[in-house]
């Protein structure tokens, strides 16, 4: 090996922080764009890549890393796969090598012009996409679904403290909720990509988990995956020992060393005792319904803290909040596309109290 170590890039975050028994290329590119570099089940090793900046010199630095990979998502026997941005005319030196000082062997590579998957918008932490809580009766009516992806998803390291899995290459996705009323949760979680496998775990703030109470902590388990229930059919996670009136990030995530990102889609549902007893629904009105630039909100009953505006697929599209005293609430939607969406009403404890559909036109 003659480069450098990475000790903090993601894909240098388990075993060690070095390329082993490395080969160099140069590469220079004659469009701007994307390539994807992979070994991906083409070598009879288990693979490193590293992609250092343009036009650098050798020696390179740990500073040079431009992109690398240890273990592509769903690649065979752990070989590797990643796409770097490009531009015409600059070069790029590519680092191919093993995981370990005993990792080496013969093959072939891949380099392809290619267009990479959208980010999703939920990347980061600091960037998260709420989720709403909804009855047992809602769910079992097909509300409340969220829908999420982990492809595209940028690479962290391994999640600190889950004892599920917890080394290895993640690529996750960020959701939130307010536990309102709740001190328990189940979580109804469904892949919806073939052989894709998701870990749940649950955060106060951002690299902070929420620990296990087995090992004393205040919170019913930390992560959750495959092994504890089965997300191709729909299984169902309970979450317990929860604070009441509490924002929880949860994190969702591909493993890729094992196993292929993928779509999947979940619903958070009551199911602590404080929630059996469900208020009677408040009396909303929506109105003008079908409405085009502004719709408008009025409730007999209760508060409106603030309203979401969600479309069939679940995602988060509008959001408004009350001053604290709103029983009428007016919201701008002229920046909605045509179709059907589920407005969600929230009341001054922070608990759902309507979903009603409208149509904008």
């Amino acid at each position: 090996m003659d480069g450098p170590e990475h000790p903090t890039a993601p894909c240098f975050s388990f075993g060690d922080d070095q390329v082993y028994n490395d080969i160099w290329y140069s590469f220079t590119a004659d469009f701007n764009g994307f390539v994807e570099w992979s070994t991906c089940g083409s070598v009879e090793f288990d693979s490193r890549l590293a992609v250092y900046q343009a036009s650098g010199q050798c020696p390179v630095e740990d500073t040079d890393l431009l992109a690398c990979n240890d273990d592509g998502p769903g690649c065979s026997n752990f070989t590797s796969y990643l796409i770097f941005p490009v531009s015409i005319g600059e070069t790029y030196l590519l680092r191919l090598g093993g995981y370990a000082n005993g990792d080496m062997g013969v093959g072939t590579f891949n380099l392809l012009e290619v267009t990479p998957p959208p980010v999703p918008d939920n990347d980061n932490c600091d960037n998260v996409q709420p989720a709403t809580i909804v009855s047992e009766s809602d769910a079992d009516a097909g509300l409340g679904w969220i829908e999420g992806t982990t492809i595209g998803a940028s690479l962290s390291g391994e999640i600190p403290g889950c004892a599920i899995n917890g080394a290895g290459e993640f690529q996750d996705v960020w959701f939130s909720f307010n536990s309102g009323a709740e001190s328990a949760l189940e979580i109804r979680m469904q892949s919806l990509s073939e052989n894709a496998e998701f870990i749940l775990d649950f955060f106060q703030i951002c690299d902070s988990p929420v620990v296990d109470t087995e090992n004393g902590g205040d919170f019913y388990q930390q992560c959750y995956s495959q092994g504890d229930v089965d997300v191709f059919n729909g299984g169902i996670i309970e979450v317990g020992e929860m604070e009441t009136d509490t924002d929880y990030l949860m994190r969702v995530s591909t493993q890729i060393t094992y196993f292929p990102v993928g779509d999947f889609r979940f619903q958070l549902v009551r199911t602590s005792a404080a929630a059996l007893d469900e208020p009677e629904s408040a009396s909303i009105t929506v109105f003008p319904n079908p409405a085009r630039d502004i719709v408008s909100i009025v409730s007999v009953d209760s508060i409106i803290r603030r309203v979401w505006i969600r479309d069939l697929g679940g995602r988060l599209v509008k959001e408004f909040a009350g001053s604290g005293q709103n029983k009428l609430l007016s919201m701008d939607i002229s920046d909605l596309p045509e179709g059907v969406y589920m407005l969600e009403t929230f009341d001054q404890q922070g608990s759902r109290s309507t979903v009603s559909p409208i149509v904008v036109q």
